[in-house]
């Protein structure tokens, strides 16, 4: 599968998730800076173990467990591919390169998504 058809498995996904819980009323960002909000929470699929059945119901626990976080407006559910294993975790959007880069320091993350020019930017 290419990296273009997982990533829009991924978003289809996190649509289908975000409409199970009642998150479908906040439009998708296309602009800003995505951070993680807490490493403590995050959670990491191996590729050995992947499956979409796994990160389906993987998701759905995420959602559960984190929800009081995840319903505060600018916070959403991330999904992404790094190291051979997807990652699950709660990532907040801003406008400010310079606060993403500083509270993804803060929280013990090793890079910021640009979201409208889709890029990492490593701190």
């Amino acid at each position: 599968m290419s990296e273009f058809s997982k990533r829009e498995k991924e978003e289809n996904l996190l649509w289908e998730m975000n409409e199970t819980i009642g998150l479908d009323d906040r439009e998708t960002p296309e602009e800003g800076y995505l951070y993680s909000v807490d490493k403590s929470i995050e959670v990491r699929l191996p590729d050995e173990h992947f499956s979409w059945v796994a990160v389906e119901e993987e998701i759905r626990n995420f959602i559960n467990q984190n929800l009081e976080i995840l319903k505060q407006p600018g916070y959403f559910v991330g999904v992404w591919h790094h190291d051979n294993s997807h990652y699950i975790e709660a990532v907040r959007v801003t406008e400010s390169e310079a606060e993403a880069l500083i509270e993804a320091k803060k929280n013990g993350q090793q890079a910021v998504y640009d979201l409208k020019n889709k890029k990492i930017i490593y701190l």
